[in-house]
């Protein structure tokens, strides 16, 4: 016997909590025209941290997996994986800018023609 349309209720997975704290530090330093770089010669460095604090977060539940079948309950509700944890992302960037000779001057990374 088939349960009426009304009757019926939506299937949803709820997985566990996702918590995650993200910080970023940048500091641009200009560099002095004795390095003969350019006029506004500028050097960026950035610290990424992601997961600063390492939290652990488990893996979402798949659908028809053990974590979500009723008839395997050695594994029904329990987290079978962890996603990443604590990345550290260090960046350099050296930018300038340059006048042509004769000519105004340009943008970051752009080319002048005249």
């Amino acid at each position: 016997m088939q349960a009426e349309p009304w009757l019926q209720l939506p299937v949803t997975f709820r997985g566990p909590h996702y918590r995650d704290a993200d910080l970023s530090f940048g500091k641009n330093i200009r560099l002095p025209a004795a390095l003969h770089l350019g006029e506004a010669s500028n050097l960026q460095l950035r610290a990424n941290f992601f997961n600063l604090f390492n939290t652990l977060n488990l893996a979402p539940f798949a659908f028809d997996s053990g974590s979500t079948n009723l008839n395997e309950t050695q594994f029904f509700g329990r987290a079978t994986a962890g996603l990443a944890g604590r990345v550290v992302e260090l960046q350099g960037r050296l930018s300038s800018k340059r006048k042509p000779p004769g000519g105004n001057a340009c943008g970051f990374a752009k080319l002048c023609f005249a």
